[in-house]
């Protein structure tokens, strides 16, 4: 299992660095007082790695060679996962601490809205994943794109949504979610958790 996450680590640092970028852009935009949609879009970037590091799993062969392997499908499912989960955490990390930094100075702290959106951010990485990597273990990268680019245009549609629902609460400086600010959180942790379960499922009986 560490053999492959240190595979999927070199891939990621070799083919994502453009994320990187997108996701610096899009986290400065978002805190620098624009729309906190674009916060959402830093998320739903951190959410398409595994299918990318996926889709070069397919085109270098690396799926029918790791048949060979001693590695269970269960394990190969899993550490597209644990990446996707890695990448999602670094991703929330950078935006609550630039959204501290920034409501620091402004002096206008409020733990309440920074826990609402930290919950929200949560559930739409955790989302990215959990709608696109079933189809694509199921039928893969290439015959699952259709079904890929559907799950693109819904979560697009949720984030515009919450961001919606976040700026009206930032706006009015209380919590729309008030006590169930991190009801958002454990659904996308419990999507994310039934998801994972469901692309094992797929992938033992897909056939290469």
């Amino acid at each position: 299992m560490k053999a492959l996450l240190l595979k999927d680590w070199y891939m990621a640092v070799k083919y994502c660095k453009a994320y990187l970028v997108i996701v610096a852009v899009f986290a400065a935009v978002a805190m620098s007082g624009a729309n906190f949609m674009y916060g959402f879009y830093a998320c739903i970037m951190a959410g398409m790695v595994p299918v990318t590091l996926l889709s070069y799993d397919e085109r270098s062969k690396w799926t029918v060679y790791s048949c060979a392997l001693p590695y269970t499908r269960a394990q190969l499912v899993s550490v597209k996962y644990i990446v996707g989960g890695l990448a999602q955490l670094a991703v929330i990390i950078l935006l609550t601490a630039i959204q501290c930094v920034r409501s620091g100075f402004s002096g206008g702290f409020d733990f309440g809205v920074l826990l609402e959106y930290m919950s929200l951010q949560i559930f739409m990485s955790c989302l990215v994943c959990s709608v696109n990597l079933p189809f694509v273990f199921k039928y893969g990268v290439e015959k699952g794109r259709a079904w890929y680019y559907i799950a693109l245009v819904l979560v697009f549609g949720v984030a515009g949504a919450l961001a919606g629902i976040f700026v009206l609460s930032d706006t009015s400086r209380h919590g729309i979610l008030g006590a169930f600010a991190l009801v958002p959180a454990i659904a996308g942790i419990v999507i994310y958790a039934l998801s994972w379960r469901l692309s094992i499922r797929f992938y033992e009986k897909r056939e290469m």
